[in-house]
């Protein structure tokens, strides 16, 4: 087991820093993972997790910054 000297919310903040870049080759589009930082490339090695280099881009935007309590209801 491999220990890391970071709290749970820094080590998600790292993995959050990972991300897509849609590239664009005439009619062909497609998205890229480029290579993460130490740190996120050892947290997704210790979680045998294999990222790979490049995905089928299905033309669909995510927007991942919106807060939830705004949609949510009040209980």
């Amino acid at each position: 087991m491999v220990e890391f000297d970071l709290t749970v919310e820094e080590g998600v903040k790292e993995l959050s820093t990972i991300c897509c870049i849609e590239t664009n080759v005439g009619a062909v589009a497609y998205n890229q993972i480029p290579e993460p930082r130490d740190l996120g490339l050892e947290l997704i090695d210790s979680l045998n997790i294999i990222l790979s280099p490049a995905i089928q881009c299905r033309g669909v935007n995510v927007a991942t910054r919106k807060k939830l309590n705004l949609k949510r209801k009040n209980q």
